[in-house]
């Protein structure tokens, strides 16, 4: 089934900020603004500005390791900025989440490969959340506890679940007494912590990452744009560190994307800046998207992901 794609061209207002924090010398994060029908691509050390195109593609990336080519973050984004420009334009968001699956397993290949070819960079990986503007709809690819958001009128909803150990708890619980029993012995172990024990366990110990290993998992899903629908892209940096009610607030006071960009990242400073920061805004408009309705909705549709190998 292919979605609804409309013709007419999307606007983006967008900025992004990436930095190190407080406590770290050097920054493994980094973002991507990509225009795919021209094939330009907009990266750090900062992107801002109004564009308008038939498919975007907003990115970021939060490395660990380092290689002959650069760090992880840098040679995903590479990556996927090739694989996403080989070949036609797509023609529907259908074709946009093939393309952008394919890209973020493609980008895990490369990672799995260099790290095998030189040994001191086996440690290389990164987590990434990637989305495609396409027609009246975004695709969100993610991969690790990077997250996307989207901010419709006073809401905010987020896109992405971590792949975290906590949160890997938290879905597991969620499934049906059959779906437990199947489940290795150790993580059904893990279901029987108390909400005290659950709360002590570390919130950044990753299950998922591009580079980890050949077997990749890829979460994607779409969601249909409206007028006015704001997009927030993050690392841990800042979700780990300032609460959904505060991004939120922030996203509502500041009616520019670099003026958002900046209060967020403050944010995360004052919350103790120990991580890599990296914060992408794009507001979306177009003739062709809904206006929202007060109090409307955002439903995010799971979509079959991608497998590696």
């Amino acid at each position: 089934m292919a979605y609804r794609t409309q013709g007419a061209d999307i606007s983006i207002a967008v900025a992004a900020r990436s930095g190190p924090g407080l406590c770290r010398d050097h920054n493994e994060d980094t973002f991507q603004v990509i225009d795919l029908a021209r094939g330009d691509s907009l990266g750090p050390p900062a992107a801002q500005g109004r564009l308008v195109g038939s498919v975007f593609v907003l990115g970021v990336y939060d490395g660990c390791g380092r290689g002959p080519s650069g760090v992880a973050s840098d040679i995903a984004a590479a990556e996927i900025l090739a694989a996403m420009c080989r070949g036609p334009l797509p023609a529907t968001s259908e074709e946009s989440a093939r393309l952008l699956c394919g890209a973020v397993v493609a980008a895990n290949r490369a990672i799995v490969a260099l790290s095998a070819r030189h040994p001191l960079s086996c440690m290389m990986g990164t987590t990434l959340t990637v989305a495609a503007l396409h027609g009246d709809s975004v695709i969100v690819a993610h991969v690790g506890d990077t997250r996307a958001h989207l901010l419709r009128g006073e809401r905010l909803v987020q896109l992405t679940r971590d792949h975290t150990v906590v949160e890997d708890i938290r879905r597991a619980r969620e499934r049906s007494p059959e779906e437990v029993d199947s489940l290795p012995e150790g993580t059904r172990a893990l279901l029987d912590m108390t909400p005290e024990q659950l709360a002590e366990l570390p919130r950044n110990v990753i299950t998922r990452a591009v580079g980890m290993s050949d077997a990749l998992v890829v979460d994607l899903a779409r969601v249909a744009l409206c007028r006015g629908d704001r997009l927030l892209l993050c690392t841990d940096g800042l979700g780990a560190l300032v609460d959904p009610a505060a991004i939120a607030a922030a996203l509502r006071r500041h009616p520019e994307p670099v003026e958002a960009c900046d209060a967020l990242v403050e944010a995360a400073l004052r919350a103790g800046g120990d991580d890599n920061i990296t914060v992408l805004v794009a507001d979306v408009d177009g003739e062709h998207l809904q206006a929202p309705l007060p109090g409307q909705e955002v439903p995010v549709v799971e979509l079959r992901g991608g497998r590696s190998p």
